[in-house]
């Protein structure tokens, strides 16, 4: 990961904290040195690597002139997606 990237994760305010105004994630006193936290250990506390296979994606759109359902399922046989609308 870049250096640029990490300070998206460096911040010192939890994911998830509320606050009366929008946050970037770091606090006004850390702001400034961000660049001197993007190795600290912490940085990584609000970082997750995670993997995962998507076999069927399923899509609901709604609408007052008509709903719209869809179904995305991935064919390991031909290597590509299968769409298929559904009734909503």
């Amino acid at each position: 990961m870049q250096n640029l990237s990490k300070i998206c994760y460096a911040g010192d305010l939890t994911p998830g904290t509320i606050n009366p105004v929008i946050t970037n994630g770091y606090s006004k006193e850390r702001w400034p040195n961000r660049f001197e936290h993007i190795h600290a250990p912490e940085a990584y506390q609000n970082f997750a690597m995670i993997e995962i296979l998507v076999e069927e994606i399923e899509t609901l759109y709604l609408s007052i002139e008509g709903h719209q359902r869809r179904v995305s399922t991935w064919d390991t046989t031909q290597q590509s997606w299968q769409h298929n609308w559904l009734a909503p």
